[in-house]
């Protein structure tokens, strides 16, 4: 199940995978996949793999930002809400709005008590815990087909 909500506003470990034949590679976009639980995010984001994205990793959202500052090229972020650091994920979520405007955040988490609305103007997508790879998946694309990286080749 998936809603929409509204929001504000990396540790060590991210890792990029970089498809051998983009040719072959339905989805020639990154997402970075933000989990601190490393068998949910192993979850996510080998599916993501699977399907042909690219995936970028990272535990921490103070990770998230590292690699985004690195200029590595991220089309979406798939972030946990519950995140260890000094940034949770609705910080994340306000950061990512004010430095990288342009790349869409999906937010993810089991508990309820988190789904917030903070800012009425800028809506959030937001899936619920626990969730199939495959939900995951489905919602990262009509995300991205609504975002400028699904209108245009990058």
């Amino acid at each position: 199940m998936h809603c929409v909500c509204s929001a504000e506003g990396v540790g060590v470990h991210h890792m990029a995978l970089q498809a051998e034949n983009t040719e072959t590679n339905l989805h020639p976009l990154t997402i970075q996949v933000v989990e601190d639980d490393p068998l949910a995010r192993l979850s996510v984001a080998g599916h993501l793999r699977d399907i042909g994205y690219f995936v970028v990793e990272a535990g921490t959202a103070d990770d998230a930002v590292s690699v985004l500052r690195s200029g590595t090229p991220v089309h979406l972020v798939f972030c946990d809400v519950e995140l260890p650091g000094q940034m949770g994920g609705f910080s994340f979520a306000v950061w990512m709005r004010n430095h990288h405007r342009s790349i869409p955040v999906i937010l993810t988490s089991g508990v309820g008590s988190v789904i917030p609305t903070l800012d009425r103007q800028h809506l959030i997508p937001f899936l619920r815990k626990p969730y199939r790879p495959e939900e995951a998946a489905e919602l990262i694309a009509s995300v991205i087909a609504a975002s400028p990286a699904g209108k245009k080749p990058e």
